[in-house]
């Protein structure tokens, strides 16, 4: 018991921290000196980014709600110039089509499906291994 109770004061002091860094590094970006020919909206993109990093290593604030911040962070902190430019990145068929794989999968991990799948070709081909593998590889 005083085990966990450790562990959930470590984990809290360490949200605690990751958030003022964040908060720091941050702060500390904007005002770093612009040498060599760097955009002010690059050296603010790198704040934003290693904020969010900092956010989600340490598990600060919750997932949802620093990724909110990080679209938000990019058009306050003039990386963008407009809002619909901080979300394109968002408007890739390729991010779709990960978002979508990690949503079937998780689907697919909640629900028994994958073992009733099993359990159809297990009662179908048999015991003989090479005809369950034949059929494993032909369903996917």
């Amino acid at each position: 018991m005083k085990m966990e109770n450790k562990r959930e004061n470590k984990a809290g002091v360490l949200q605690i921290v990751g958030f003022i860094a964040a908060i720091l590094v941050l702060a500390g970006v904007r005002f770093l000196p612009l040498e060599n020919g760097i955009a002010p909206a690059a050296r603010n993109m790198l704040g934003v980014l290693l904020a969010v990093l900092i956010l989600l290593v340490t598990e600060a604030l919750p997932l949802g709600i620093v990724c909110l911040l990080a679209v938000s962070m990019m058009y306050f902190f003039n990386c963008t110039d407009t809002v619909p430019g901080a979300l394109s990145g968002f408007t890739n068929a390729t991010l779709f089509f990960v978002l979508a794989s990690f949503g079937i999968s998780e689907a697919l991990t909640v629900v028994p499906a994958s073992k009733r799948l099993l359990l159809f070709l297990m009662k179908k081909f048999g015991q003989n291994t090479e005809r369950l593998m034949l059929a494993i590889m032909i369903v996917t």
